[in-house]
């Protein structure tokens, strides 16, 4: 990560930590959470007109790849979400047979 990732993850997880995403971590330790808890809570948390942080710091087939994993394997959990992160976010093509693909049975 260069200075100016750095900078914005700072920013990233200060907005996230207002949001009450990290509630059940030390609030003196977030600087210590990983790359990838950071994610899948700044794609549940962000708000779509903010995303554009969460993309400034990490590339954009990690969050994908992190959606997939953490997000869409839970449909009954994130199902709206899900659908707004595909169409809006990730811009998949056929929302639901990707999501269904995805997803657990």
């Amino acid at each position: 990560m260069n200075a100016q990732q750095i900078e914005l993850k700072k920013e990233l997880l200060e907005m996230l930590r207002k949001q009450g995403a990290f509630w059940s971590y030390d609030p003196n330790k977030l600087d210590l959470l990983s790359d990838e808890i950071i994610m899948e809570k700044g794609l549940i948390h962000t708000e779509l007109e903010d995303m554009d942080l969460l993309f400034s710091v990490y590339p954009k087939k990690e969050l994908k790849r992190i959606w997939r994993e953490r997000l869409v394997s839970h449909p009954d959990r994130y199902g709206i979400l899900n659908l707004i992160l595909a169409a809006k976010v990730f811009r998949v093509k056929n929302v639901l047979s990707y999501l269904k693909r995805y997803g657990k049975h």
